[in-house]
């Protein structure tokens, strides 16, 4: 699926609908790991994911003198580690999907990604998911997620600007987190009852 926007296209983040290579294939085709590195590593995660801790011990090595298709694999494995455990971050917040090393094969096709509207649906799909009964815990990218809620719960949290943040840098440097604030249960039933966001 293509959007064009002005000159360039801009790619949705989502399966493509040819694509017959498996997970193990990705992970020795374009990590360059072996056959039974690859298999030990579906093995752990049902087939669907690889440990960031893994990637991290795997490939932070990369030096200047390393061959350039060493330089590439360590270049995709940062970046599938950084869609890991920021972008996309599951509940355990320790592994992450291999699906997204297909979008990652040919890294000069990266920047042509939506990665922000692909980011933004995996949080509502898992905000959804958070407010189901039972559910304890959250996935998805929290920083994004804090910022909205500075920007547009006010009354809720009361954060600090940051002085001297400039317009051109990332909106979420707009604040200065309160972490020392944390909310109880007594301010989550004072919320509700004021209904204020309904």
């Amino acid at each position: 699926m293509e959007v064009v926007v002005g000159v360039s296209p801009i790619l949705a983040v989502a399966p493509l609908g040819d694509d017959d290579e498996t997970n193990f294939e990705l992970l020795v085709k374009y990590l360059g790991v072996t056959d039974e590195k690859a298999t030990e590593q579906l093995h752990k995660y049902s087939d669907e994911y690889v440990s960031l801790s893994w990637l991290r011990a795997r490939f932070s090595n990369v030096s200047d003198t390393d061959s350039e298709e060493y330089v590439m694999y360590s270049a995709r494995a940062y970046l599938l580690y950084l869609l890991g455990c920021t972008l996309f971050v599951d509940k355990t917040g320790t592994r992450v999907q291999i699906v997204y090393l297909r979008l990652l094969r040919n890294l000069d096709s990266v920047a042509g990604y939506s990665w922000g509207s692909g980011c933004l649906a995996w949080l509502y799909r898992q905000l959804g998911q958070a407010s189901r009964s039972k559910v304890k815990q959250i996935a998805g990218y929290m920083t994004l997620l804090e910022a909205w809620v500075y920007e547009h719960m006010h009354g809720v949290v009361v954060p600090d600007h940051d002085l001297d943040y400039l317009e051109v840098q990332p909106r979420a440097l707009r604040w200065i987190p309160r972490r020392d604030n944390g909310t109880t249960s007594v301010d989550v039933q004072k919320y509700r009852q004021l209904n204020i966001y309904t």
